[in-house]
């Protein structure tokens, strides 16, 4: 890692406030999602950079659930699995390196599946569910979306 300081390679910053990483990472040429530990665990940070469009460079495990909606959501990305040989996760990068950098647009899928209203609405709808089921004459939920 010295190595990696001194010839430019890698620079460490300190902890930024939140609306200074949004601005880093919208100003970003492609974002790196680290995930190697799960196939079912989505990291937050995954819906984030999908939403900015930048490509993704993703270490996870093969057939995992960040690579599904990657591979749905309509954006650059390299997926480098933790098995891969070294020759393979050379050639990944290269692959990533050579992506255009330019923001993409995410895909209908992503957008009905994972916008806010749409899932406000799946979870009022379970819950009126339980409450019919549960002999309640009515439910009232109101959800106020920012």
């Amino acid at each position: 890692m010295d190595e990696a300081k001194r010839e430019g390679l890698l620079k460490l910053v300190p902890a930024v406030l939140r609306q200074e990483a949004q601005r880093m990472i919208a100003e970003a040429h492609g974002l790196l999602l680290l995930q190697p530990q799960s196939t079912i665990q989505v990291p937050a940070k995954l819906y984030e950079y999908i939403c900015v469009g930048r490509p993704i460079l993703a270490l996870v495990p093969r057939s995992s659930a960040v690579e599904e909606i990657l591979e749905k959501a309509g954006v650059r990305f390299v997926c480098v699995y933790t098995d891969d040989p070294p020759e393979d996760v050379d050639r990944k990068l290269v692959e990533f390196l050579r992506l255009p950098t330019q923001p993409s647009q995410y895909s209908d899928w992503f957008r009905d599946n994972f916008n806010a209203e749409y899932q406000a609405g799946q979870l009022s709808s379970i819950i009126e569910a339980i409450a019919r089921s549960h002999g309640l004459i009515r439910v009232h939920i109101e959800l106020h979306l920012a």
